[in-house]
């Protein structure tokens, strides 16, 4: 575990929430794969989501990911 003191993210790295390859954000938590070959680029990538989560809310941040995961209506470039 660690914290991006630029964000105030706080970024775990493994444990039973990462169950998919990768990274994803819930807020002001980042959890990333321990696994995963990206595991220490991830860390920037989910830490600016803990910024759109702040300026845009928590509905678009759910938007967001439905668009990514759900129902992929922009495919790769949601």
């Amino acid at each position: 575990m660690s914290i991006d003191w630029g964000t105030g993210t706080i970024v775990t790295h493994g444990g039973l929430l990462t169950l998919a390859p990768g990274g994803y954000n819930l807020g002001n938590f980042a959890y990333i794969h321990r696994k995963s070959p990206f595991s220490t680029h991830l860390v920037q990538p989910e830490s600016g989501h803990t910024l759109n989560v702040t300026a845009y809310g928590l509905i678009l941040h759910f938007v967001c990911a439905i668009d990514e995961n759900v129902i992929p209506i922009h495919g790769t470039n949601a």
